[in-house]
C-alpha cells in the first residue's frame, strides 16, 4: 500500500502546528521532511492522510507530542566540536570557582538546552570532573549541578537511561574517556555513564516556547545548533529568556558557527583558542 503524499495545503497546516508547538520553522522548500519523517506516525495512527493526521493531531495531546517527537531533529555527540569543552574546562569554571570563594555560592548550576539523548549533559559532566581532579578541589564536585531539557520525551528516556552502544559510543569518546567514566555492559555492546558522571545530571522536559523561569537561574548555559531552525523573531524571544535565566556575570555557549546579533544587549562576546562564548554582563 502506497503512504500519502502531505499536499501543499496539508504542508501549510502542519508546518504551521509544527511551529507554534515548538518553534521549529520548516521552510518551503522542505516539504519532504513531512513525507519522510511523519509517515510512520501517521499509519500508527490510523490515518489515512495527512489532513486527517492534522486534524487528530490537533484534538489529542498525546498524538500532537508525537508529531513534535518525530520532527525534531537529534543530531548529537560526545564532546561535540570540543572546544566549548575546552572553554567551559580553561576559561569558565576557573572563574566561577573563584567566584565561589567571593560570593559563598553554594552551587555552580548549568544548563544543556536541547540535550537530546544526553552527550552534552554528561559531556560536561565528565569535563567538571577533570577539572576538579586537575585542579584537586574535590570539594568542589557536589556544588556542580547539571540540567539536561529537550522537547522530546522519547529522547530524554534514552538520556536518563546512559546507556549508549559501544559502536555509537565512539564519536568523540577517547579509549581513556570510556575507561574512567564508563562501565561495561556485561555481555552486551552497551556501555553505561560511570555513576560519578550519572549523579551530577538530571533531566527535564522543556519547550523554548515556555517560560524558563520554573528552571531557576543557572551560572552557565548551553544552547548549542539549535537556533538555526528557528525564526529571528523567535530567537530574539529566546535571546531575552536566556538573559533572564543566567545569573549576572554567567556564561551562554551557542554553536560553532552561532553568534548573537551585533546589537544583542547585555552580553559581553569572548574568544578563546578557535572558540567564543558570551558573558551576561
Amino acid at each position: 500500500m502506497t503512504s500519502p503524499t502531505v499536499s501543499d495545503l496539508e504542508f501549510s497546516l502542519l508546518k504551521t502546528l509544527i511551529e507554534k508547538e515548538s518553534g521549529i520553522f520548516i521552510t518551503e522548500n522542505k516539504k519532504y521532511l513531512i513525507n519522510n519523517k511523519l509517515s510512520s506516525l501517521l499509519a500508527e495512527s490510523g490515518c489515512g492522510s495527512f489532513m486527517e493526521f492534522y486534524n487528530k493531531a490537533v484534538q489529542d495531546i498525546s498524538l500532537k507530542k508525537n508529531l513534535i517527537d518525530a520532527i525534531t531533529t537529534n543530531e548529537t555527540s560526545w564532546f561535540r566540536d570540543k572546544v566549548p569543552f575546552d572553554i567551559l574546562e580553561d576559561q569558565i569554571l576557573p572563574e566561577c570557582l573563584a567566584n565561589i570563594f567571593v560570593s559563598k555560592s553554594d552551587s555552580i548550576r548549568i544548563w544543556s538546552c536541547a540535550c537530546s539523548t544526553g552527550q552534552e549533559p554528561y559531556s560536561i559532566g565528565i569535563t567538571a570532573h577533570e577539572f576538579v581532579h586537575n585542579k584537586k578541589c574535590n570539594w568542589l564536585l557536589p556544588k556542580i549541578k547539571i540540567l539536561g531539557t529537550d522537547l522530546s520525551h522519547t529522547v530524554l528516556k534514552e538520556a536518563e537511561g546512559a546507556v549508549y552502544s559501544k559502536s555509537f559510543s565512539a564519536r568523540g569518546l577517547s579509549d581513556e574517556m570510556k575507561a574512567k567514566y564508563f562501565e561495561e555492559e556485561p555481555e552486551s555492546d552497551f556501555i553505561k555513564v560511570h555513576s560519578k558522571i550519572k549523579s551530577m545530571v538530571s533531566f527535564k522536559s522543556q519547550n523554548l516556547r515556555h517560560s524558563f523561569e520554573p528552571l531557576g537561574t543557572f551560572d552557565i548555559i548551553f544552547l548549542r545548533n539549535v537556533l538555526i531552525y528557528f525564526t529571528d523573531e523567535f530567537k530574539q524571544e529566546i535571546y531575552a529568556k536566556i538573559y533572564k535565566a543566567l545569573n549576572p556575570g554567567g556564561f551562554f555557549l551557542m554553536g560553532s558557527s552561532e553568534f548573537l546579533p551585533d546589537k544583542q544587549e547585555g552580553f559581553e562576546l569572548n574568544q578563546y583558542k578557535r572558540g567564543f562564548y558570551y558573558k551576561r554582563k
